[in-house]
C-alpha cells in the first residue's frame, strides 16, 4: 500500500534519530492506522534496525520469540533462545553487540508483554538508567492498545522521564484519505461513501477494489462473513485489553440506533446508569465514543453519546444487528433491502463531520479572512431539530452552517430555511451580524450562484 500524510511524523522521527545518546519513542493508535507502515517507511533499508512483534500468546512464548528474532538480528549475542532471559537482559546484550553504533529496536503490540510481566516498565527503566546512556540504542515501543500505551508515557510510570517522543498517531481525516483514490474512477461522492463506511484507517481502504463500485466493495469487504472486515470490531475491542465484549456491543449498538442519551442508553442496554459510565469511559479511553455538547450549552441534561470512530458507527449502525441474516443471506440482496434505504440518512451525518473537519482545516480565514474561535453542532431540548454547524468568529460574530448531502444541486431555498431556523431557534445572539456557511456535496443550481458571496454567504461545494 502506498505512504500518505504522515510526513510530519516521520520528520519528527528523524529528529529524534538524529540527536545524541539513546532514544525512547513511544508511537500508539489504532489498529490499522499506520503505525507499522509509518516505522517501515521512517527505517527504510538504510537504518540498522531489529523488528518484533509482540502476541497474544504466553510471556515465555514471547520471549522465546523476542529471543529468536535477536539472535538473528545479532547472531553473537551470547545466549539462545532456549535461555529464555528477561527482557532487560536482551535489551542489553542488543546494545552490547550495536558497538555505540545507532540501532533501532522496534518491539511492536508492547502491551502485550505490559500485561504479561508487571515489573517490565521498571525492569526496562533501571536497565535505560544503567546500561543505555552508553549505547547509541533508539527503542521503538509500538501498541494499538491505546489506554495502555497511554498509561505507559503518564508521568506517574516508571518509563515516562525516559522518553524522548510520543506520538498518537491518529486517522487519517476525510481530506487525507481522499488522496487514497486518486487517480480512479471514484468520484467525490464515491470518495465520500467509502470514508463513511472505513473511516480513517488506510488499512480498510487498501481494501478495496477500486474497479468495482464502493457499495459492491462494502458487500465484499464487510457484509459477507467471508469479508476482512465482517468481525473487524471484535479484534478491535480484543486489541484494547476487552476480554468480555457483551456489554460493549450493547452499548454501542445501542448509540448507534439512536439511543444518545445516558438514561436510554442504559436502559436498551439493561445496566444502571452508574454502570453504564464504566463502558462509556472505557470506550472514550479508546477514541470509540464521546460526549457531546450543544454549543454553548455545558449542560449534561442537553449531551448525547455518539461514536466517534466511522468504521465503527457504520459497523454497528448496518452490520451488528444484521449478522444472522448474512450468515445465510447474500449481501447484495440484504445490502439493497435493508441499508440502501438508511444509508442516505447514515451519510447525510457523516458530511456533517466532514463539513465540521473543513472548518477545522481552514479555520474559515479562506472565507472570512478571521480565524474560528470554538465551533459545534446545537440542537433543542428533545432533539427534534438541530443545527449542523455554529462557530463563533474572531471578531465576536457567528458562523452558522449547514452540511446539505443530496444527489443533485441544490437552490436558494436551503440558505433561506436556514437563515429562517437560526432565528427561530438560536436567537438574536447569534444571527446578529452572522454569516452563513453551506457545503453541498452536489454542487449548486445558477441561482445559489448568484447570491453565493453576497450578504454573509458562503457556499463550498
Amino acid at each position: 500500500m502506498s505512504f500518505y500524510c504522515r510526513k510530519d511524523r516521520l520528520e519528527s522521527l528523524e529528529q529524534v534519530w538524529g540527536s545524541e545518546g539513546p532514544q525512547l519513542v513511544v508511537l500508539h493508535g489504532k489498529r490499522g492506522v499506520g503505525k507499522t507502515s509509518l516505522l517501515r517507511h521512517f527505517l527504510g533499508e538504510d537504518k540498522r534496525h531489529c523488528y518484533f512483534l509482540a502476541s497474544c500468546t504466553s510471556l515465555k512464548e514471547n520471549l522465546r520469540q523476542f529471543a529468536e528474532t535477536l539472535v538473528r538480528c545479532f547472531p553473537d549475542c551470547g545466549f539462545v533462545p532456549d535461555d529464555l532471559p528477561t527482557i532487560p537482559r536482551m535489551l542489553q546484550a542488543a546494545c552490547q553487540k550495536a558497538n555505540g553504533e545507532r540501532v533501532a529496536l522496534v518491539l511492536d503490540e508492547f502491551q502485550y508483554l505490559l500485561s504479561q510481566d508487571a515489573s517490565l516498565a521498571l525492569g526496562m527503566r533501571e536497565w535505560w538508567q544503567a546500561v543505555a546512556p552508553t549505547s547509541g540504542i533508539f527503542i521503538v515501543l509500538c501498541g494499538s492498545d491505546q489506554e495502555a500505551m497511554r498509561k505507559l508515557v503518564d508521568e506517574n510510570t516508571p518509563l515516562s522521564a525516559n522518553i524522548n517522543l510520543d506520538i498518537e498517531l491518529e486517522p487519517m481525516s476525510f481530506f487525507n484519505i481522499i488522496v487514497v483514490y486518486s487517480g480512479t474512477q471514484y468520484s467525490m461522492q464515491d470518495k465520500v461513501r467509502a470514508y463513511g463506511a472505513l473511516g480513517g484507517i488506510p488499512r480498510y481502504h487498501a481494501l478495496f477494489n477500486t474497479d468495482k463500485s464502493v457499495e459492491e466493495n462494502i458487500q465484499e469487504t464487510i457484509l459477507s462473513p467471508q469479508g476482512c472486515l465482517h468481525n473487524e470490531p471484535e479484534s478491535m475491542l480484543l486489541s484494547n485489553g476487552v476480554r468480555d465484549p457483551a456489554i460493549y456491543n450493547a452499548v454501542l449498538g445501542a448509540i448507534a440506533d439512536g439511543c444518545t442519551r445516558s438514561s436510554a442508553i442504559a436502559e436498551r442496554v439493561g445496566i444502571t446508569s452508574n454502570k453504564l459510565s464504566f463502558y462509556i469511559e472505557s470506550l472514550a479511553e479508546m477514541g470509540w465514543v464521546s460526549k457531546e455538547h450543544p454549543f454553548d450549552n455545558a449542560s449534561d441534561r442537553r449531551a448525547i453519546y455518539r461514536i466517534d470512530d466511522v468504521f465503527v458507527r457504520f459497523w454497528y449502525s448496518f452490520v451488528a444487528g444484521l449478522r444472522s441474516e448474512l450468515e445465510f443471506g447474500e449481501p447484495q440482496e440484504i445490502y439493497d433491502s435493508r441499508i440502501a434505504p438508511r444509508m442516505e440518512d447514515y451519510m447525510r451525518r457523516v458530511f456533517v463531520d466532514i463539513g465540521h473537519s473543513y472548518l477545522q482545516l481552514t479555520n474559515a480565514t479562506d472565507l472570512l479572512h478571521q480565524s474560528v474561535l470554538r465551533s459545534g453542532r446545537w440542537w433543542n431540548q428533545d432533539g427534534s431539530e438541530e443545527i449542523d454547524m455554529v462557530a463563533e468568529l474572531a471578531d465576536g460574530s457567528h458562523l452558522i452552517g449547514e452540511c446539505v448531502w443530496t444527489s443533485s444541486p441544490i437552490g436558494v431555498d436551503v440558505y433561506h430555511k436556514l437563515k429562517e431556523k437560526a432565528s427561530r431557534l438560536l436567537g438574536v445572539k447569534y444571527v446578529e451580524n452572522a454569516s452563513y456557511l453551506i457545503i453541498c456535496s452536489a454542487g449548486r443550481d445558477d441561482e445559489l450562484k448568484q447570491v453565493a458571496g453576497t450578504n454573509g454567504l458562503y457556499v463550498v461545494g
